[in-house]
């Protein structure tokens, strides 16, 4: 019954993405008839729970060129996933996520192909990422009979000894660096909170997600060579109903967490890509979240 639901949701992807390019008027011709720089598809790849729906959505709404929503295009991943589509790690089967068939598709349409591919990747302090991918992913960390959902201090426990916290530092050396035989550690990044690497074919537009909508904005559209995109709100982890009310209290326990703090702004991620006076704002900003009264 799995391996059936795993094909049918292949099918909805790929009818969900034709539907997609067909109601933007997607058309090869014109990327290469504009100014648009001539792309053979766009990729918004990047780690999970860093805002990347939103960039996906508006790139893909331009209707340039084919565009892809991934998290994983390393060939190792490939082992992550059952074949009958159940994710290792999980309690529960569960189907294929839509974004691996997305992945699968880049790589055997694109990447293994030769094909030039624009990537546009977005750097999410590690504190606050880490903390909404483990809200994301629940169902792997807390099963159905151990933990009580409104054990605050339970759940700090859980994330803080289950969680693989060095995950930003591994997926950018893995995720871009293997992937495209780069290295984004090799020049300074720069204070305006972006920058663009050349991975022949292939070209990175990296850049924080601290940055303003606008600025975002203005990073995509010279990247792209196109004059107007449309960057909406990120989808928040607290918002999701029936989260909110204890995501802020384990929000409360990481703030007094001074160690861990101190750890995840640590990392090389952390000192590459946030200046010293970004990472103390980060640190401080925290610290007042684990002070707080609410």
């Amino acid at each position: 019954m799995e391996v059936f639901t795993a094909r049918v949701d292949r099918i909805r992807w790929k009818q969900g993405e034709l539907s997609r390019n067909l109601e933007v008027g997607f058309d090869a011709r014109r990327a290469t008839s504009a100014h648009a720089h001539r792309f053979d598809a766009l990729a918004v790849h990047q780690m999970g729970k860093v805002g990347s729906m939103s960039l996906y959505e508006a790139v893909r709404n331009l209707g340039l060129w084919p565009c892809f929503h991934t998290h994983v295009l390393n060939p190792s991943h490939k082992g992550l996933l059952r074949a009958n589509g159940e994710s290792l790690g999980s309690h529960h089967p569960a189907a294929v996520p839509h974004h691996i068939f997305g992945s699968r598709e880049l790589r055997s349409q694109y990447l293994d192909a030769g094909s030039s591919v624009g990537v546009i990747s977005a750097i999410r302090e590690p504190i606050a990422r880490n903390l909404s991918a483990f809200f994301t992913n629940l169902d792997q960390f807390v099963g159905p009979d151990q933990l009580e959902l409104d054990d605050a201090d339970g759940l700090y426990e859980r994330f803080r000894s289950r969680y693989p916290h060095h995950q930003p530092q591994h997926w950018l050396e893995h995720e871009l660096n293997e992937v495209f035989g780069i290295d984004v550690f090799a020049s300074p990044f720069p204070g305006r909170g972006s920058t663009v690497l050349d991975a022949h074919p292939h070209r990175i537009l990296v850049m924080r997600t601290l940055l303003p909508d606008e600025a975002k904005a203005q990073a995509i559209c010279s990247f792209l060579g196109v004059s107007t995109v449309s960057v909406g709100r990120a989808h928040v982890t607290e918002d999701k109903p029936g989260l909110k009310s204890i995501y802020r209290k384990v929000r409360k326990l990481v703030g007094r967490d001074r160690d861990y703090i101190d750890a995840m702004l640590g990392m090389q991620m952390a000192l590459h890509f946030f200046t010293a006076q970004e990472r103390e704002e980060i640190r401080e900003r925290w610290l007042a979240i684990g002070k707080s009264s609410d």
